[in-house]
């Protein structure tokens, strides 16, 4: 089957999403299936940093990113003009794979195949908490939001919350929406090995380590991580917090946090890590907080952590409630740093051996051979109406 992937950023674009549709992809076009990519040319969410706007081969899915400009530097506003071109002059596909909501190039990209006669599979990856004002997002919802949704010929929801958030705000019927959850590559994660290298690289020292990987951007939560990390030091004096990730306009902020809080010295910024590093720093950690306040539809982060033997402590927004039970960590409330404090130490006084072994084989339901052949075969479905 030829497959067309639109999405607003792709690999190596950071980002849930962003990981989402390439291990999707790779395993799609390692089956055999034609697949291409159309995505914007930005590399973040919060910077012009671009890629090369040009067609590239990547694990067998031919990538094209094309050149893309924001509206006000708004990264939901971000414009691909040759985008609904490309997909009437080069309709060399039997199905179009739509993922992200609120996006010109999903809502584009679901009428321009509509209008083509191709069938459309459409992942939302929908959070009702958003950074942007309420009444701009009832606005989009009511209008670019029913249209896309209505269009579509399958919906793809990430969790229950999900589906139904998304049936209720966009009148969906129940039976229109499919639930099927992010995956990962599970065997990649759990290596205490690359743990003990991460120590030694990056001279972690032998405390207790709490870890964040993600973006560095707003709806992260991250100042109330920090705010809550004082009070985790008074009960374990050399612990580290670490925070992993590119970047989105927090970084000069959360630095300039950590020196008033002084917790400069006990904190590190390591940036964007990649292959052993990436998963090293996993397996050194103690715990993993996820303190997003908005835009998690699923956290497919939380995943990456089960899978190597975290206790994980995240916020009760989007998808997280539905992935995280008690046997796993803890869901909190978000903003609250008092509440959250309490929750990492209680994870630190347990031990990650306590959780380890349930979390890796709650990641094993994650696989992304077996979620990627669920979606083909729902591909397979409309293709064949």
């Amino acid at each position: 089957m030829r497959i067309l992937i639109a999405t607003n950023r792709f690999h190596p674009a950071i980002g849930g999403v962003e990981t989402y549709t390439y291990l999707v992809g790779t395993r799609l076009a390692g089956q055999g299936h034609a697949v291409s990519v159309y995505c914007s040319d930005y590399a973040e969410t919060s910077s012009n940093r671009k890629l090369n706007a040009f067609a590239t081969n990547e694990n067998g899915i031919v990538v094209s990113r094309l050149r893309s400009f924001r509206i006000f530097s708004i990264d939901a506003l971000t414009i691909i003009p040759a985008l609904p071109f490309r997909m009437f002059l080069k309709p060399d596909f039997d199905a179009v794979f739509v993922n992200g909501y609120g996006y010109f190039v999903s809502y584009c990209a679901i009428v321009a195949a509509k209008l083509g006669g191709k069938p459309v599979l459409f992942t939302p990856h929908y959070s009702e908490e958003t950074t942007h004002p309420a009444f701009v997002k009832k606005i989009f919802d009511l209008s670019f939001g029913r249209v896309s949704f209505g269009l579509a010929d399958k919906i793809i929801c990430l969790t229950r919350t999900e589906k139904k958030k998304v049936s209720a705000t966009f009148r969906v019927p129940l039976d229109k929406i499919t639930i099927l959850p992010n995956g990962i590559e599970v065997e990649k994660y759990f290596h205490p090995a690359l743990g003990k290298k991460a120590v030694k690289k990056y001279r972690l020292g032998t405390g207790k380590k709490i870890l964040f990987v993600g973006r560095l951007a707003k709806n992260k939560g991250l100042e109330y991580l920090l705010r809550a990390f004082p009070t985790v030091l008074l009960e374990y004096p050399d612990a580290r917090l670490l925070i992993v990730g590119e970047d989105n306009g927090q970084l000069a902020f959360l630095n300039r946090l950590a020196r008033e809080l002084r917790i400069d010295k006990n904190t590190k910024f390591l940036g964007k890590l990649m292959d052993d590093d990436f998963y090293g720093i996993f397996n050194c950690a103690d715990v993993f907080a996820l303190p997003s306040f908005a835009g998690e539809a699923f956290g497919i982060v939380l995943l990456e952590a089960m899978a190597s033997g975290l206790p994980v402590v995240a916020s009760n927004v989007g998808g997280v409630r539905c992935l995280i039970k008690k046997q796993n960590g803890a869901v909190i409330p978000p903003k609250d740093s008092r509440v959250l404090a309490a929750a990492l130490i209680s994870a630190l006084a347990a031990g990650k051996e306590r959780y380890g072994e349930a979390n890796i084989a709650e990641s094993r339901k994650y696989d992304a051979d077996k979620i990627a052949g669920k979606i083909m075969a729902e591909m397979e479905r409309l293709v064949r109406l």
